[in-house]
């Protein structure tokens, strides 16, 4: 990982990669549904998180704090 002080930082924040462990149904949905799509399982699980994180968030709006994942 590189470090970067305030005045290099990078214009954009750039995509991060992660490991799952699936369980065998799921992964197979996700197969499925990615062929279906034309799109990789990748770019359907990013999606799919995206989408779900965001809906998460406008769901607890009014609680008035976000939950913050460790990383």
């Amino acid at each position: 990982m590189t470090a970067y002080s305030s005045s290099t930082a990078p214009a954009f924040r750039t995509p991060h990669r992660v490991s799952i462990t699936l369980p065998h149904s799921t992964y197979h949905q996700l197969l499925e549904r990615s062929d279906f799509e034309g799109r990789s399982m990748s770019n359907l699980a990013a999606f799919l998180l995206e989408t779900s994180l965001e809906k998460d968030d406008l769901e607890n709006s009014g609680l008035g704090s976000r939950v913050r994942l460790k990383t």
